[in-house]
């Protein structure tokens, strides 16, 4: 929703996540977060000379709640499930985050201790759930390899009541009415089309006449997108095979070629192929048939195949100029 995913999330993607049309899966490293929080979690307070339990303490006491039961704070549409209290006297005194960082997002983190050190779809997280706990303070504990970092996040009010009003927006405007986001070319658009149209390509097809008005010009305008697109990526294939055999040619009968030169990098290797197994001709050896090979034949699925051309053949897309005229002046 703030537009920092560090994964990649868009809004559409939350969309269809509120609308209950994604899958309810837990991936890999998520069971590894999940599995490891806890124990982040005790070595944080003992670090700190505190208790971490998940039921009450002493008033008087100042420890660490888990939040095991993933119990969430609500106000109106809006709700967080913090990983853990810093408790004190009987009320919240900080807001505790545990991350566990793999290998391939370790460079987003900075060193122990600076508040800059923590990636900006962290930063976003925690002031959401200041904004929801009314906190000040959040201790981000992080998970990096072996080391244990913690960073001290302040609550900046501006960011919290922008995320607020941006979720208002998303809320009332997307979710609520059933408008989804545009596409944004990842895999939530393809959820999107297959979730709302399940029986698509079995009417007829349609003209530009035949779409609402009030989206014709956006359609029109991602069709000059598409064509224009189509025509550079088959530019770009045809200059690619094409420098590909000239490469073949030099590297003859070695294994490959590594190249480096000003503003490039490139690396050719062969590579011998098992090939591919003809199952159907391999259960027919067994005293199958072709009709017994079909029965383990895969689920139907479309996909979508597109031409594009330009009003005159004589003259080139000056995008696809633009291109060409880079690749050759390399």
């Amino acid at each position: 929703m703030a537009g920092c995913d560090g994964y990649g999330r868009s809004q559409l993607l939350l969309y269809l996540e509120k609308k209950g049309l994604l899958p309810n899966e837990e991936s890999p490293a998520m069971e590894v977060g999940n599995a490891l929080e806890g124990a982040v979690i005790d070595l944080y307070a003992k670090r700190i000379g505190l208790v971490a339990a998940s039921k009450k303490v002493a008033d008087s006491t100042t420890w660490v709640a888990k939040n095991d039961t993933r119990r969430r704070v609500r106000s109106g549409i809006m709700f967080c499930t913090p990983d853990a209290l810093l408790m004190a006297g009987g009320a919240i005194g900080a807001n505790v985050q545990v991350k566990i960082v793999g290998v391939f997002m370790a460079k987003h983190w900075g060193k122990a201790g600076d508040e800059d050190g923590v990636p900006d779809y962290v930063q976003a997280q925690v002031q959401w759930e200041m904004h929801l706990l009314n906190v000040d303070i959040t201790h981000v504990v992080a998970l990096i390899g072996t080391d244990l970092r913690v960073y001290n996040v302040r609550r900046n009010q501006s960011i919290g009541n922008a995320l607020a009003q941006r979720a208002e927006v998303f809320w009332s405007g997307h979710v609520l009415p059933g408008i989804p986001p545009p596409p944004d070319g990842g895999d939530a658009g393809d959820i999107l089309i297959r979730s709302t149209y399940p029986k698509k390509g079995e009417a007829k097809p349609v003209s530009l006449e035949d779409i609402p008005s009030s989206a014709a010009e956006i359609v029109l305008a991602a069709a000059k997108r598409a064509a224009r697109a189509k025509q550079a990526a088959d530019a770009a294939d045809a200059v690619l095979r094409e420098s590909k055999q000239i490469i073949d040619l030099a590297i003859g009968n070695a294994s490959g070629i590594r190249l480096r030169g000003e503003g490039f990098g490139l690396s050719m290797r062969r590579q011998k192929n098992r090939g591919k197994i003809d199952w159907q001709s391999y259960a027919m050896s067994l005293g199958g048939s072709a009709e017994d090979a079909e029965r383990f034949r895969s689920e139907p699925y479309e996909s979508v195949v597109m031409s594009a051309t330009t009003h005159s053949e004589k003259v080139k897309d000056r995008e696809i100029e633009d291109f060409l005229a880079e690749i050759d002046s390399l």
